[in-house]
């Protein structure tokens, strides 16, 4: 620890003497050289070295500077776009919304998805039955989400339209699919 100390003291003798003639000459370059084995007077010399620094440094900055971390009215609202911009993503019983650009763009928008709703769902059509290696699966078209190859047992969250549901794939068959939703473990046969 002395021995960082005292390197310490070594780099910076120049700089102390450089400070100790800067009030008496003009020229920056000039050095005196210190003695090294008086480290108090060193120490002091070093104090008085940032001092003038600081005072300095006091010079330069504005007596008005504006505190950047200061609570301001601008930083209390919120900008005009992320005011206008909503989460198509938010459940509807937490008020999810759509702008008018999704609804004329022809996306999916949480409002055609209120009109289609019954028993808490989208709208959903069988689309096809294929069975492959003994495997059923079917083709499950959710409105405003698109087609969906599902199996028996597959779950499908439906978190990115009206709500938190999670469909369940029961059953399928060639004329219908078996679903299973809500709390409660309600069944819905999809044709």
């Amino acid at each position: 620890m002395a021995v960082r100390f005292l390197l310490a003291l070594v780099v910076w003798i120049p700089l102390i003497a450089q400070a100790e003639t800067a009030n008496e000459s003009p020229s920056p370059l000039r050095v005196e050289a210190l003695d090294s084995s008086d480290l108090a007077g060193n120490l002091k010399k070093l104090e008085q070295y940032y001092a003038r620094v600081n005072q300095q440094m006091d010079k330069r900055l504005s007596r008005n500077a504006r505190d950047p971390f200061a609570d301001t009215e601008q930083t209390r609202q919120p900008s005009a776009p992320s005011r206008q911009k909503k989460d198509l993503f938010v459940p509807k019983r937490l008020g999810g919304n759509t702008t008018e650009d999704t609804k004329s763009s022809g996306k999916f928008s949480l409002s055609q998805a209120q009109q289609e709703e019954s028993q808490g769902i989208p709208r959903m059509q069988f689309r096809g039955f294929i069975r492959m290696d003994g495997e059923k699966a079917g083709l499950l078209n959710i409105n405003g989400l698109g087609t969906f190859v599902v199996k028996e047992g597959d779950k499908v969250g439906l978190q990115q339209m009206t709500s938190d549901t999670v469909v369940r794939i029961v059953e399928i068959n060639p004329l219908n699919l078996i679903i299973e939703f809500g709390n409660l473990g309600e069944k819905v046969v999809i044709q």
